[in-house]
């Protein structure tokens, strides 16, 4: 099963932080989660640059791009199935190829060891790996997704390019550790040279260090080859380093926001982001990043003027419709005081409910039933 070439409508990006791995350790601590974290991080990169760069590892190897499966994806995105935004970067341009090499023997198998941490037995968690893969492929093909093929990896050039945690040069130990990754070209192989280390002394803290060199480095080959941006998203905190190349800063509020968006609203999203104007090409822009967590909130929480104003609107249909049942209750038998009392009574009652609350509830009901949201006109400061 061949690609179909490059057919990519805008700007690349891949996202260095939903590895397999980290697909994994998310569905082990909870799959809904997972799902919601996933879809934040892909819609940041649809925000940023259109369209998603996939390793064939991220996604036949990832437990959670897996179980989403193509329309899941596609629906999230707000988008027809045969218009997926992403690119995938197989061997050779071969999906075939690709999942043969997920399967192989010595390959990680993230995706069934995720279904086994989760109870599956392995024979089960081996079918459904093979069947959610298949799934993938043959959407692929049927609906033309653009597959590109990458020249031979020069990772150990990148690699020496790059300075390694300065930490980590501190000791004999970690010296030895930095060469052994300079010359690691896959992540077991990092990771069977990072064993060696540990057994040798070196620190589980320079060990997370050097992990963390090591795949920002392999992204970055990654993204170079296919003329891409590779961005890991990162929360920012008080008095934290300025962000490295690649980094992109996200409240982790925002990322909360976009996981659990409906479909629609993420829409209504990226209509706003395009009137406010700005590229979307240029994904470490930080004024960009500020207009997407700008539009976000304002997609996720109502104005004070609406809020308001459904407030008195209810209030004004309580009353009435108390007023209404107190008169045919109560005047068809010429009890004009009893209905005097009644309505009394129930102002009373309705003046103690929290119509502010009511108000929240309702539009939350409301957006999760995918209706447009409201969004104001402007940037933040």
């Amino acid at each position: 099963m061949t690609g179909h070439g490059d057919e990519r409508r805008g700007p690349q990006v891949l996202l260095a932080s939903c590895d397999s791995l980290a697909q994994r350790q998310a569905w082990v601590d909870g799959p809904r989660a997972a799902e919601r974290t996933l879809l934040a991080q892909v819609r940041v990169a649809v925000l940023l640059g259109r369209h998603v760069l996939l390793t064939y590892a991220q996604l036949f190897d990832g437990i959670v791009l897996l179980e989403l499966g193509p329309r899941g994806l596609a629906r999230a995105l707000g988008v027809e199935p045969r218009e997926l935004p992403v690119t995938i970067s197989c061997p050779e341009g071969d999906v075939g190829l690709a999942i043969e090499t997920v399967r192989a023997a010595g390959f990680e198998r993230s995706a069934v060891e995720a279904l086994v941490d989760r109870g599956r037995t392995r024979q089960h968690a081996l079918a459904r790996a093979n069947v959610l893969q298949d799934e993938w492929a043959d959407h692929t093909v049927r609906h033309r997704l653009a597959v590109a093929a990458p020249p031979p990896l020069p990772i150990r050039d990148f690699l020496e390019r790059r300075e390694p945690p300065a930490r980590t040069t501190a000791t004999p130990v970690g010296t030895a550790a930095v060469e052994r990754a300079r010359c690691s070209t896959s992540r077991s192989a990092m990771r069977s040279g990072l064993s060696t280390a540990l057994e040798e002394g070196l620190s589980v803290q320079d060990a997370e260090a050097l992990t963390r060199w090591w795949s920002r480095t392999y992204f970055a080959c990654i993204a170079a080859q296919h003329g891409a941006a590779w961005i890991e998203l990162v929360e920012p905190h008080e008095g934290s380093a300025p962000p490295a190349h690649g980094t992109v800063l996200v409240l982790r509020r925002v990322l909360d926001q976009l996981g659990a968006m409906p479909p629609a609203v993420f829409e209504t999203v990226q209509y706003h982001l395009s009137q406010l104007g700005g590229s979307r090409g240029v994904v470490r822009d930080g004024q960009q990043s500020r207009r997407i967590a700008h539009v976000v909130m304002r997609a996720s929480e109502p104005s004070d003027r609406d809020a308001e104003r459904r407030s008195q609107t209810l209030r004004l249909v309580a009353y009435g419709a108390l007023a209404i049942l107190a008169a045919a209750v109560a005047l068809p038998w010429g009890h004009g005081a009893l209905a005097a009392t009644v309505v009394a009574v129930g102002v009373t009652l309705l003046q103690g409910i929290p119509w502010d609350t009511v108000g929240e509830l309702r539009r939350l009901r409301t957006a999760v039933s995918g209706a447009a949201v409201h969004l104001e006109e402007g940037e933040p400061a």
